[in-house]
């Protein structure tokens, strides 16, 4: 069981990982 706030870490760690890849590939 998430809470509320668990959920939007985890939105949010997912979204900076996907920023980090987006980042490394248009290197």
């Amino acid at each position: 069981m998430s809470s509320d706030s668990d959920k939007r870490l985890l939105s949010k760690g997912y979204s900076v990982a996907a920023v980090d890849k987006a980042a490394q590939y248009s290197r």
